[in-house]
């Protein structure tokens, strides 16, 4: 079974202390060998106006969702079937974190001050609050279409329409980037999840020639994705309220959440299969599967930082229906380029 082991330091050499399970998951207390508790060694100054606290919100509640659907069916034939489904999906309770504890009397010329007293609790520093306060929404419109052909081919068409808000994107406070950490409400935005419109189409064909022992047994299919870009934030590079943030997450002056967009993606792959029979029980599949195609450049990372000139002016992007668009001095990394794949499996 699994077993865990604490290694204690005596005198005359390391003495291993084996716990079983479920002995092991739970919290080992040594005599004498635990961490101090809220005391400093000697000689040691501290700071408390400097200091870094993360807690847990006392109103703290598990997460969940609500969720509606509605689909219409529709068989044209036995081989063709159209789809409409319109899809409502709102979280509640999501968790994030934010400083309830910002500078909000700040000292442009003494940061120092600033950090000791210009905070809400002067006699603290950053207070980083884990809450379940957030929310998200998410609506979709999806449109499909399933169709065989004389049992040689098999093709699914979807598009959807969808659109994702909400005021908190993930649990690590690098990623939340709150401009004003004690109006979370003002959060409310695209969440980086939002990909307006997406299209997938999927095929799967028999292309072998059962007449011809070579060239029978043969299949091909492919997966072709096309996405609107997804939302980003736009940030200043800088405190411009001087509230403390510990990586600079304020916005330029006047932009909301997540106002940039960024390149759309594009994707095909492909699998080719052929299967070998030996006899009536053994069967040897060989496959060559390719992944982007055609190596197209899927844009993953931007410099996403507009910093203000020496006049306080910041130089955005371009933008196109209210949107900031990036463009492509900004680009710093893409995804996966063409990849190529052999594998073989053998059946008994």
């Amino acid at each position: 079974g699994a077993i865990s082991s604490v290694v204690e330091n005596f005198q005359n050499g390391f003495k291993p202390l084996t716990l079983f399970l479920p002995f092991s998951s739970l919290p080992l207390q040594l005599t004498e060998k635990r961490f101090p508790l809220g005391q400093l060694p000697s000689g040691v100054s501290f700071v408390p106006q400097l200091s870094f606290i993360t807690q847990i919100d006392k109103k703290f509640l598990s997460n969940y969702s609500q969720q509606a659907n509605l689909d219409i069916n529709l068989s044209v034939n036995n081989d063709t079937q159209l789809t409409a489904e319109y899809t409502f999906v709102r979280g509640l309770k999501l968790i994030s974190m934010r400083d309830i504890n910002p500078i909000v009397r700040p000292l442009p010329l003494d940061l120092i001050k600033s950090f000791t007293t210009g905070r809400i609790d002067p006699s603290k520093g950053t207070v980083l609050d884990v809450e379940s306060a957030f929310d998200s929404y998410y609506h979709a419109l999806t449109l499909s279409i399933k169709r065989r052909l004389q049992n040689r081919v098999a093709l699914l068409a979807s598009y959807t329409y969808s659109k994702v808000i909400d005021n908190a994107s993930d649990f690590s406070l690098v990623l939340a980037e709150v401009g004003n950490p004690l109006k979370p409400g003002n959060e409310r935005g695209l969440s980086l999840q939002d990909i307006r419109n997406r299209l997938v189409f999927s095929g799967i064909f028999d292309i072998g020639y059962k007449t011809n022992p070579l060239l029978k047994d043969f299949q091909l299919s492919t997966i072709i994705t096309l996405e609107s870009g997804r939302p980003y934030n736009l940030l200043a590079g800088v405190d411009l309220d001087l509230s403390g943030d510990p990586n600079p997450a304020d916005r330029p002056t006047n932009l909301g959440r997540n106002a940039g967009l960024l390149p759309g993606f594009a994707n095909v792959d492909l699998r080719l299969t052929k299967n070998i029979k030996f006899q009536e029980k053994y069967t040897l599949q060989a496959t060559l599967e390719v992944f982007n195609l055609f190596n197209q450049v899927n844009i993953s990372e931007i410099d996403r930082t507009f910093p203000p000139n020496n006049q306080s002016q910041f130089s955005l992007p371009t933008q196109e229906n209210g949107r900031f668009i990036t463009p492509p001095e900004r680009f710093r990394g893409a995804f996966t380029p063409r990849q190529f794949q052999l594998g073989l499996k053998f059946s008994f």
